[in-house]
């Protein structure tokens, strides 16, 4: 199974809160394609729908696009300000586990010569201050602080959270 067949799998679990008159595209498919082009470094509601236009054959071999139509940029708005955040996030961590788990990394994929292979499952906990997130009327309140898990063996950033 491939990595966007596990991701279809995983966002599918979501239920549509939408009303059936009007859709044109089911919800697993936007949702899908949004972590599609949130991959490629796409970053606004207008590059999400450019996304669509420009990998028209991949996305439509995919089963993810009919090719007659494409989701406009106030489509990917409306859904992701509608979508629970905390419910797609544990989708998105388990199809990466998913993803990670059907891959096993052996010394034959590395081809630098007299590369040692570890298989522990090394993670990076990396902190920030966010920059002007306190207030400086109120002394009591420090700076938001932004905390990121990230996944050295495999290049993902697994986990992130604001805390106080």
């Amino acid at each position: 199974m491939s990595s966007v067949e596990l991701l279809v799998s995983e966002v599918k679990q979501i239920k549509d809160w939408r009303k059936a008159q009007g859709k044109r595209y089911k919800l697993h498919d936007i949702l899908a394609i949004t972590v599609l082009a949130i991959i490629v470094g796409t970053d606004s509601y207008v590059a999400f729908s450019a996304y669509c236009k420009s990998k028209k054959a991949f996305l439509i071999a995919q089963n993810l696009l009919d090719g007659k139509n494409f989701p406009s940029h106030d489509l990917f708005s409306q859904i992701l300000q509608l979508l629970d955040k905390e419910a797609f996030a544990k989708l998105l961590a388990a199809w990466l586990q998913a993803a990670v788990a059907e891959k096993e990394f052996e010394e034959s994929d590395f081809p630098v010569p007299n590369a040692r292979v570890d298989n522990k499952k090394m993670i990076y906990v990396d902190g920030k201050s966010l920059r002007a997130s306190r207030r400086s009327n109120q002394h009591t309140r420090s700076a938001l602080q932004i905390v990121t898990a990230y996944c050295i063996n495999h290049s993902v950033s697994i986990g992130q959270s604001i805390t106080d």
